[in-house]
């Protein structure tokens, strides 16, 4: 492969097929292959379960130039970026804000009409109220949402709405389904407003929420441009575990340690089929904007798992194919690394929760035991009761 390829990757990794390792890997070939020392290396992941796995490959990889590699996850290196900006990380607990704190601030913002508007009330929210308000105003800041944008969206869904014959009557009138959606529409922008109180408010009292680790370090980036090109200048080699799982903000501050980089060192690994954040704004729209910022980034699939049988990758590839969106390169089912033989495949079994999964786990393993079955034999049939 050529320079450019080797220097902007993305590497689509499905279950099982050692993405930690190939990072892990990556990060050895850029010490022997290159200059550069571990220091100029950052590698950002998702979870501190993420950054633990990765630590310990590269220890066992690398011995004690390992330590001098930078690993974190995306809110702790941004809590480093605040540190070499300010000369101060954000560490203590008194700063950072409790739910009992932000459902008190919503509450009080509530009982205020210029700020709350029809969402005004002079008696107490219920918690489930307030949770699911400050879960959506979480979601804005990780989607990058502020009260500006939010009048973008509403105008666009209202310009739907009544461009949808659907709506209207046979004498063109409005009908009432019409004129209730615009009325939600409305009621949602006016959060917009609420939204910006909320954070004013934060400000006010020098408190942060954990999504404002990444909203003020971008922000130091955007308004730094010394503190910006510094740390480009230390951190050389890029590389990303679980790209599927980042959000908009998280996309923003690797857009941001790439820009006006000549020819970014950038690699890249994530599976669309495994992205299970959306909740915490996480999208597949990340990984085709990665491909669109960078157009010459090289992908790779990696197609042989070491963790399942055939049989069970044959399967789950078969419902998987159900998602339109998938990537060409990924019309085919991985391939099992051992294990080609026929084995018994237990049908799937929905439970309403998790502890009625559990119990009857551990039903099934107490029947098998009591056959007789050594505890190595690995197949297992949930009970159908």
């Amino acid at each position: 492969a050529s320079d450019v390829y080797k220097r902007q990757v993305l590497v689509l990794a499905g279950p099982g097929t050692g993405k930690t390792k190939v990072l892990a890997v990556r990060i050895g070939q850029i010490l022997l292959q290159s200059d550069a020392g571990a220091g100029a290396i950052l590698c950002l992941t998702y979870t501190t379960a993420g950054v633990q796995s990765m630590k310990e490959k590269l220890c066992a990889l690398l011995g004690p130039e390992a330590d001098k590699v930078e690993v974190d996850t995306f809110h702790s290196f941004a809590n480093k970026i605040i540190a070499r900006g300010t000369g101060k990380a954000i560490t203590s607990a008194q700063t950072v804000l409790s739910t009992a704190q932000s459902y008190m601030i919503l509450e009080k913002l509530l009982s205020q009409p210029t700020i709350a508007g029809s969402h005004v009330t002079e008696k107490p929210k219920s918690a489930p109220y307030l949770k699911s308000l400050a879960d959506l105003f979480a979601d804005f800041k990780k989607e990058d949402i502020d009260k500006e944008v939010l009048r973008t969206i509403v105008a666009i869904e209202k310009d739907r709405c009544l461009s949808n014959p659907d709506y209207y009557g046979k004498r063109g009138g409005l009908l009432k389904d019409g004129r209730d959606l615009l009325d939600k529409l409305s009621k949602f922008e006016e959060l917009g407003t609420l939204y910006e109180a909320y954070n004013k408010e934060l400000k006010k009292r020098a408190k942060f929420e954990f999504e404002d680790l990444l909203n003020n370090a971008i922000h130091m980036l955007y308004e730094d441009a010394a503190l910006l090109a510094s740390l480009q200048e230390t951190y050389q080699y890029i590389l990303v575990d679980e790209f599927q799982d980042t959000n908009a903000k998280q996309l923003k501050l690797i857009e941001l340690m790439i820009s006006g980089v000549e020819d970014p060192n950038l690699f890249i690994v994530g599976d669309d089929d495994q992205c299970i954040y959306k909740f915490q704004g996480a999208g597949n729209e990340n990984l085709t904007a990665i491909t669109a910022l960078l157009p010459r980034m090289h992908r790779i699939r990696l197609e042989k798992n070491y963790r399942s049988h055939q049989q069970i990758l044959d399967l789950s590839h078969q419902l998987i194919c159900n998602n339109p969106e998938r990537p060409v390169e990924k019309q085919a089912a991985l391939t099992a690394a051992s294990g080609t033989g026929e084995v018994s495949i237990t049908p799937p079994h929905a439970f309403v929760s998790a502890k009625d999964e559990a119990y009857a786990t551990a039903l099934n393993i107490q029947a098998l035991l009591q056959q007789g079955v050594p505890v190595s034999y690995t197949h297992l049939t949930l009970p159908t009761n």
